[in-house]
């Protein structure tokens, strides 16, 4: 239902490359005409009513449409993408900009050797898609790497244990006909400012960590690189397909409380945000 829904929505916006005016919602306009119409005769009402339910139905019922409505759709959603990814790049300082662009160059090297030498190669289009996951997967690690080892991070702990003090004093010190509402909102603050503090706790263990898995997947580039430069075929080289995965699942830094969300604080977000890949 939401996909026809999807498909009525884009059929009655529809707009037409019209000379001299440009792009302009036809349907649109063909409607408001005829509601003015109506006011002179009310039959033109009923008549637009049943050419406006033909044309539509028309429209969605044309799979040439739907295709457009669905690749429009697509590309919408990957420039998004795009700027997001693009924004999370420029974040990144001078060395690991140029650490994420060397894996870049090894990804178009593969790309460019599987479209020539493997085209249509079940194995090597699964490599591809591996390698496209773990770019995306290396790049929130040096964004998290990046917010773990910020200048400021021990005033920032220094500064959360602080507020958790004062909040949980202020939270005794309420009286008793504070709302319940006003307490939850409290008791989550203390809760989320927590959860905030411990990940300064565990900084050396996820830095660890980070490094061991931004070496894997380097590895894993490496191998497909070297794999492409001497015209091995994919399957002698075929990578882990389920790296990628295992790291979106199991690494804790990456779930520090909800995502890799980039913070004016220099340090990871609270969890209630996650990027998307």
């Amino acid at each position: 239902m939401n996909r026809f829904l999807r498909y009525l929505r884009a059929a009655f916006f529809v707009r037409e490359r019209i000379p001299l005016l440009g792009d302009m919602p036809v349907n649109l306009m063909a409607v408001a005409v005829v509601v003015l119409l109506g006011f002179g005769h009310p039959a033109f009402w009923l008549l637009g009513l049943g050419a406006e339910t033909a044309f539509l139905w028309a429209m969605v019922g044309s799979r040439r449409f739907r295709r457009l409505v669905d690749a429009q759709e697509a590309w919408n959603d990957q420039e998004s993408k795009d700027a997001a990814r693009q924004d999370l790049i420029h974040q990144l300082t001078l060395p690991n900009q140029e650490r994420h662009a060397l894996l870049t160059s090894k990804l178009d090297k593969v790309s460019g050797y599987y479209g020539t030498f493997a085209q249509g190669d079940p194995v090597a289009e699964d490599n591809l898609a591996n390698l496209r996951v773990l770019e995306t997967v290396f790049l929130k690690l040096l964004i998290a790497r990046q917010h773990l080892t910020a200048p400021d991070s021990e005033a920032q702990a220094a500064a959360l244990t602080t507020r958790i003090a004062e909040l949980e004093a202020d939270i005794a010190d309420d009286p008793p006909e504070t709302s319940e509402s006003i307490r939850e909102s409290k008791a989550a603050t203390l809760e989320l400012l927590r959860k905030r503090l411990a990940l300064f706790g565990k900084r050396t263990q996820s830095l660890e960590e980070i490094d061991s898995d931004l070496g894997r997947i380097e590895a894993q580039f490496d191998l497909a690189a070297d794999s492409a430069a001497i015209r091995a075929k994919p399957v002698e080289a075929k990578l882990d397909l389920d790296l990628a995965s295992r790291m979106m699942t199991t690494t804790d830094y990456l779930d520090l409380g909800g995502g890799l969300e980039s913070s004016s604080n220099g340090y990871a977000a609270p969890l209630e945000k996650e990027l998307e890949s």
